[in-house]
């Protein structure tokens, strides 16, 4: 599965990315792990595994998604703060959509303010989008990372805006 990234920012800042993967490479693991421990090798494996369905619910798979969102979290967070170390205050609105074939889309969005003066800038950012992400279905490595890709992109390239001085960013996420 793949979702799309659309970012504009103060200083006529644009990024978008279309095809971005959710990070479900991780599934890989659970298929080493049943073709490890198929008694008759590889070629049994083929022969009765391959046509069955993997289970996105295996402990294995589990623990790698975990370990991808906590991945994704750190290198979110670590870009974040960089980005405050030269830009602050940051106006952020973060729209997040998914969209349902037989159902409603599920649309969610928090709008904040990061500055440097607030006591947790980051730890109060990954608490306003995580519930967004959840809703969304969202909260995945790739995602992570895309946001995290954002505020890099932002950093180098993000101007101000002529009203009153700060940054801005408008994150739209879809799939």
């Amino acid at each position: 599965m793949s979702f799309r990234v659309f970012v504009s920012g103060s200083g006529n800042f644009q990024y978008i990315r279309n095809g971005v993967d959710f990070g479900d490479v991780y599934e890989l693991g659970d298929g080493l792990n049943r073709m490890t421990s198929v008694s008759g090798g590889v070629s049994s494996f083929v022969q009765d595994e391959v046509t069955g369905a993997a289970t996105p619910d295996s402990p294995l798979q589990q623990m790698l998604n975990t370990m991808g969102q906590i991945s994704g979290f750190d290198l979110l967070r670590s870009s974040v703060t960089i980005t405050l170390a030269t830009m602050s205050p940051i106006h952020i609105h973060l729209a997040a959509r998914q969209s349902n074939w037989l159902m409603p889309d599920i649309s969610r969005g928090c709008t904040l303010l990061l500055s440097v003066r607030d006591h947790a800038p980051v730890r109060g950012f990954l608490q306003d989008i995580t519930p967004v992400l959840d809703a969304t279905e969202m909260r995945t490595f790739g995602v992570l990372a895309a946001l995290a890709a954002v505020f890099s992109n932002f950093s180098v390239s993000g101007g101000r805006a002529p009203v009153d001085g700060s940054y801005r960013l408008l994150i739209q996420l879809s799939h």
